[in-house]
């Protein structure tokens, strides 16, 4: 089986070896789980591994492939190395859904499949714990039924999305260096969330990584409480600086909650400006609601923030940025890196959904889409426009707003084509699939 490759390939140093001999992936008829990573066995329902690759569309291509890649690294990611109790069970199941894209990314390049991180993963995640019925992902569980609700979306999908967060704030190497400490440290054994800390800690120590507080206790704030926050920019074009502040971000407030809980956490804040298109990284501490920024760059400029969206939250922006960034995406949207285009069109439109953004913000920034050819900012927003397409279905206006996206939409279509072939790159499919 081709994708057994991905031993070979995954950008992790697996820390020696799996100490098995061989690895067998078995079909099963009538399998009730999608796949089980049984250690040197994998097996799988017929539908998740066997696969007629120039008979099938490449969006099942690809989901045999994810599913060939998460149990894989499940061989060192909950068989080399178990999680304690069900509690962490992300320790798993996070670091295997992470791990499928790197290796994806070795074994089928044309796939993009880490470009396509922040709509598979993050936007999904922003949907599912903006909900004051989340959790957080590290929970206490002792009943059968509780420990079954622990294989969800926030195990998974966010737990793979604070891990990446990780890798970016680390730094990628040093942070590959660190799984392979800790996997050489408990292997054949057991593992609670302090030993990855910890782990990460020591190599983070020897490669003199320069942090704010220590590992555990920036990830703490990610994993022993629910949601992400919103971060609030709002410039001062007169000084070149900027306020900054955190507050859980929720799809819709309940007026009758009962939760009092003060929700803050470590945030990497990563931003760049227009005019030297410079990263830069400065933190919001866990014990900080607001932070006041200097020398954000050229007050002419536009300002993003989370760069190439690598971290766990939303941003909302004052009117006059976000004047600057639709007036950028008009003249030479390419100047704003794929991620971040998709970041703005999907926070935007979302913020705007709550009534924290105006919809002409919203609208204004995504009148550059004539001009977009890339996959994963259209797909960013596309449930953000099938939404207002729904809410202006049977009003007088709708007429106006369907002119208005054949508008946006034509020039897609018209890239990708109708006619299908061979040689058209992963993406493209996916891209004329959307339009």
């Amino acid at each position: 089986v081709r994708f057994v490759n991905i031993f070979d390939k995954a950008d992790i140093d697996k820390g020696g070896s799996v100490a098995l001999p061989k690895q067998d992936l078995a079909a099963i008829p009538d399998f009730s789980a999608g796949a089980m990573e049984n250690w040197g066995l994998v097996t799988y329902r017929e539908s998740a591994l066997l696969i007629d690759v120039p008979r099938e569309s490449r969006g099942r291509r690809q989901s045999v492939a994810d599913i060939n890649a998460h149990e894989l690294a499940h061989q060192w990611f909950g068989n080399l190395v178990t999680t304690d109790w069900w509690s962490t069970i992300w320790l798993n199941e996070g670091f295997a859904t992470y791990l499928e894209f790197p290796s994806m990314d070795a074994v089928e390049p044309d796939f993009r499949f880490s470009d396509q991180f922040v709509v598979i993963e993050l936007h999904y995640v922003f949907g599912v714990d903006a909900l004051e019925t989340s959790r957080p992902i590290n929970l206490p569980v002792t009943t059968n039924d509780e420990i079954n609700n622990m294989f969800d979306a926030i195990s998974y999908d966010k737990g793979s999305c604070i891990i990446r967060m990780a890798a970016d704030f680390i730094g990628s190497e040093t942070f590959t260096r660190g799984l392979t400490r800790y996997l050489n440290a408990r292997a054949y054994k057991n593992a609670v969330e302090d030993d990855l800390w910890l782990a990460l800690q020591q190599q983070s120590d020897e490669e003199a990584v320069g942090l704010p507080a220590t590992v555990k206790e920036i990830m703490d704030t990610w994993t022993l409480q629910m949601g992400f926050p919103l971060i609030n920019v709002t410039r001062d074009y007169n000084t070149g600086g900027a306020v900054v502040s955190q507050e859980r971000f929720l799809l819709r407030k309940d007026p009758s909650s009962t939760d009092t809980h003060v929700y803050r956490w470590w945030v990497p804040l990563t931003y760049t400006n227009g005019g030297s298109l410079v990263r830069q990284t400065q933190w919001l501490s866990k014990d900080q609601a607001t932070k006041t920024l200097s020398n954000l760059g050229a007050t002419d400029k536009w300002v993003i923030f989370n760069y190439d969206q690598q971290n766990v939250y939303r941003v909302a922006y004052d009117m006059e940025n976000y004047r600057l960034i639709a007036e950028q995406l008009m003249v030479d949207h390419t100047r704003i890196l794929d991620n971040n285009r998709a970041q703005i069109l999907d926070d935007t439109f979302v913020l705007a959904s709550v009534h924290l953004v105006p919809y002409k913000s919203a609208l204004d920034i995504s009148l550059y889409l004539k001009y977009e050819k890339e996959y994963v900012p259209w797909n960013a927003v596309l449930s953000e426009l099938n939404y207002i397409d729904s809410m202006l279905y049977n009003q007088p206006q709708f007429s106006h707003w369907t002119v208005h996206l054949i508008d946006l939409v034509t020039p897609y279509y018209n890239h990708h084509g109708f006619q299908e072939s061979t040689l058209d790159a992963h993406l493209t499919v996916f891209g004329r699939s959307d339009a």
